[in-house]
């Protein structure tokens, strides 16, 4: 790891600085502009479909973004994404409209890419193979304290007198999640110098094309469990406010149980490295994304607080489990010239799952109500579970 004097060094203190502010900031304002959603009166499909257009535009993006960083600097990427993070969450607090909402959100989704994207690919050039695990490690924990962080300060500002929120307290949360971007802003500048290694002394190669990462073996199997898991975590987020409301939990409740499942997210991260090196990549996201889905079964009874709260420990911890397992195997899998690529794939492959995955839901709650989306999850990831544990080739398990 890279350490100064056995600490770590300031490039990486201020990615890691950076990765939490952001998704701080994201993880406050998503699940309030469905808060805010509802105090406009849209209805459950409204709120699928906005939360869907936070990946959008990232899903095409994303493979482009990855190349780029692996041309030129990762860390104005970063930069540049904590910018347009914090303008977008100061939008959303503004806006009314659905249209204006969604709009804001499709920006907030690019920058947060954007950020992303970059973080991830210093990470992969700074780092040998070995090293990247904890190095990922590192990064995806920083990102979890942020959302188990994020909706439990959004939806304790977001909560008005009587338990719903409302436009003017929504508007509130919001505001204060783009003063915490622009936070993210000023730490994300230092990174702008930190040139990941080897890929500007010299006119870089060209990465790999798309088809010929996806001809790499295994890489598809990874790439379906990180759609997966990663469009799930968004349907959770979106849709558990919905089915808080139902169940006469407030806002404080809901966003309390979003940040136990972030709080799990942190402890699979930090067991990653652990877990990585005892299992083989694929066994671990077939069984995460499998469990996951039994777990989402359980949602659909609306089970008391405790039990509520345990489900949504178990899910945070598997979904997390398998989104950072899939983001070391990509890099490992990837050719030294194209990990920033490969990296933008996987991205693209969550943005598709953060569009389709919470977009169905919403169509489906939209005509059957929100324990269909949930029902939905759990079909998905158990399907996805069994796929990747088919593709484990026989006596390597």
């Amino acid at each position: 790891m890279s350490v100064v004097g056995g600490r770590l060094s300031w490039w990486l203190l201020a990615i890691l600085a950076s990765q939490f502010l952001v998704q701080l900031t994201v993880s406050m304002t998503r699940p309030v502009t469905s808060y805010r959603l509802l105090a406009q009166g849209a209805d459950a499909a409204s709120v699928g479909l906005v939360a869907a257009v936070f990946a959008l535009p990232a899903m095409f993006l994303a493979l482009s973004f990855g190349r780029w960083s692996d041309r030129r600097n990762p860390g104005v990427m970063l930069a540049v994404g904590a910018v347009l993070t914090t303008v977008g969450a100061f939008a959303l607090s503004r806006s009314t409209s659905v249209f204006g909402l969604a709009g804001w959100t499709a920006l907030l989704g690019i920058g947060h890419l954007s950020q992303v994207v970059g973080a991830q690919s210093l990470v992969a050039y700074r780092f040998s193979a070995t090293d990247a695990v904890t190095s990922f490690g590192l990064l995806t924990v920083s990102g979890s304290l942020g959302q188990m962080c994020g909706p439990l300060i959004g939806g304790w500002l977001a909560e008005a007198e009587g338990g719903l929120p409302t436009t003017q307290s929504t508007s509130l949360s919001l505001t204060v999640a783009a003063l915490v971007g622009l936070a993210a802003v000023a730490v994300a500048a230092a990174t702008v110098s930190a040139k990941a290694k080897g890929t500007h002394d010299a006119e870089p190669a060209a990465p790999d094309s798309a088809v010929t990462m996806l001809r790499t073996r295994g890489m598809p199997a990874v790439l379906l469990a990180s759609f997966g898991s990663k469009g799930s975590t968004d349907l959770v987020t979106a849709f558990l406010p919905v089915l808080g409301t139902e169940l006469g939990l407030g806002a404080r409740s809901v966003g309390g149980l979003l940040s136990l499942s972030a709080g799990a997210a942190i402890l699979a991260r930090a067991l990653m490295p652990w877990l990585v090196h005892r299992a083989r990549t694929e066994v671990l996201l077939g069984l995460s994304t499998a469990i996951s889905g039994a777990c989402a079964f359980g949602l659909l009874v609306g089970p008391p607080i405790a039990a509520l709260a345990g489900l949504m420990i178990v899910l945070g911890f598997l979904l997390a489990l398998a989104q950072t397992v899939s983001m070391v195997q990509v890099a490992s899998l990837a050719s030294a010239r194209s990990k920033g690529s490969a990296l933008g794939m996987r991205l693209a492959s969550n943005r598709a799952g953060q569009v389709a995955i919470p977009g169905l839901g919403g169509v489906i709650s939209g005509l059957a109500g929100v324990s269909a989306a949930f029902g939905l999850l759990g079909v998905m990831m158990l399907s996805i579970g069994l796929v990747v544990l088919r593709s484990v080739p026989r006596g390597e398990t």
